[in-house]
């Protein structure tokens, strides 16, 4: 397993010890374009926060961490039905979910307010929150405010403000947040730089970048997402997740929350290895209509098994070049066997092929 979380005691101590994906102490970012999960995903990591349990089953996580989730886009009943699910993968009983340490709050404060600011920090130190989840980023940092989305002068002091009002609380900030809608890199793993607003690539001193490695297809439940880890003290990776969510069904049970995780590397010789299997089926599946085509134009040419040229049956059974190929695999087969001496109807020497007789392998 992967070491993911850690309490920052001193910075040299944190310099040597952080890896992978997230960093006590140093603010967060998790972002990707829409629809690739980024929600799940974090319910994933506060989850394992709370729990002390690998985050998307790969990643070690150190001790037990006091979470809040404020969610303003998803809405209560998705938040409550993905947790359920992601607690189920994890073994986490419904007993042991409700009295887990995350609390769940579904108003976003209006981050530019510096009243609400103020009051963030103080609910945040009150209930001794560890880490503080926002999502998502966009309706809460500039609501209320004039600064200009694209100005990296407005918006950084603004998210710095933000970044200390959690961390004078003792909360570690992690910012969930869209990717610009035009990507033009198609399946490619995602860049801080593609995250909307200004200064957001600047501003993240740690962060997980979620975007799709194939197409999703509709009602499959089935997910193909890079994972691209980082952060300002040295720690980072590219991952490849696997996530099935099941499909519901009438009764709206089968969602599941089903991850694999593997390497970037690990993932490309998966895909390696799936494109040859592919491959040796297509073929395999070539192999058998080619030699039922030649057993069939056979059996057609020579009902009594008295045997057939190979020149007439490589023409009724179109194989052309293919032909000589089939005969050889059918030969191994017990499926043909060559007849010595075999003479056409015109008395000309041919290759001669029949079926075995009654008895033999293939028959």
């Amino acid at each position: 397993s992967m070491p993911l979380f850690y309490a920052e005691k001193s910075f040299l101590h944190c310099a040597a010890v952080c890896k992978k994906v997230f960093v006590l102490g140093q603010p967060m970012v998790i972002g990707g374009p829409k629809k690739s999960l980024k929600t799940s995903i974090l319910i994933d990591m506060v989850l394992s926060m709370a729990a002390a349990l690998p985050f998307l089953g790969m990643f070690e996580t150190r001790r037990r961490f006091r979470v809040a989730l404020i969610s303003g886009e998803s809405g209560k009943y998705t938040i409550q039905e993905t947790a359920r699910r992601v607690a189920v993968a994890k073994g986490i009983g419904s007993e042991l979910l409700d009295n887990l340490d995350v609390l769940w709050d579904f108003r976003l404060p209006q981050l530019a307010n510096e009243a609400e600011l103020l009051e963030l920090t103080r609910g945040l130190k009150r209930l001794g929150i560890d880490v503080v989840d926002i999502d998502p980023l966009y309706l809460s940092l500039l609501a209320g405010s004039t600064a200009q989305a694209s100005n990296l002068f407005d918006m950084g002091p603004l998210l710095l403000r933000v970044a200390d009002a959690c961390l004078r609380a003792g909360a570690t900030p992690i910012l969930a947040h869209h990717a610009v809608k035009q990507r033009g890199r198609g399946f490619d793993p995602i860049d801080l730089d593609e995250l909307a607003f200004s200064g957001i690539a600047e501003f993240a001193r740690s962060w997980l970048l979620v975007s799709r490695r194939e197409a999703y297809e509709a009602g499959t439940g089935q997910h193909r997402l890079w994972l691209q880890t980082g952060g300002s003290i040295g720690h980072g990776g590219l991952f490849a997740m696997d996530l099935n969510e099941g499909q519901i069904g009438e009764d709206l049970s089968g969602r599941i929350w089903d991850v694999t995780v593997m390497t970037a590397g690990e993932s490309r010789k998966t895909k390696t290895d799936e494109r040859a299997e592919e491959k040796r089926r297509t073929e395999l599946a070539k192999e058998r209509d080619e030699d039922a085509r030649f057993l069939g134009a056979l059996d057609r040419a020579d009902p009594d098994r008295k045997g057939v040229s190979y020149t007439r049956l490589r023409d009724a059974s179109g194989l052309a070049k293919r032909a000589g190929k089939t005969v050889e695999r059918l030969i191994v087969g017990g499926f043909l066997v060559e007849i010595p001496g075999f003479k056409t109807e015109t008395g000309r020497p041919a290759r001669g092929l029949k079926r075995p007789t009654s008895g033999t392998s293939g028959q």
